[in-house]
């Protein structure tokens, strides 16, 4: 999925975009990592550390550890309130 950010694409991988999607959709609500697991990664057997690379790769795309807020214990919530996010779905050959 590519997103544009000032005028520059950024490539996130499918499941680090659903995140991304969830939190945005939801600006300052905390969403537990329960949450997150059950929406993003449903039908999946994976550890929470796949929450945090996700949560890590976002901040690295979007050149802020202040888009995203760790809650200890809690969860993840968005920090941009009027945040828009328009994606292109594009195929390789």
């Amino acid at each position: 999925r590519v997103i544009e950010l000032n005028g520059s694409k950024i490539i996130l991988r499918p499941k680090t975009f659903e995140l991304l999607v969830l939190l945005a959709k939801a600006p300052g609500k905390v969403i537990s990592k329960a949450q997150i697991l059950e929406s993003v990664w449903p039908d999946s057997v994976v550890e929470e550390q796949v929450i945090f690379q996700s949560i890590n790769e976002i901040r690295k795309e979007f050149d802020s550890s202040e888009i995203i807020k760790t809650f200890p214990k809690k969860g993840y919530a968005w920090s941009c309130p009027n945040t828009t996010i328009v994606s292109e779905q594009f195929a390789t050959k």
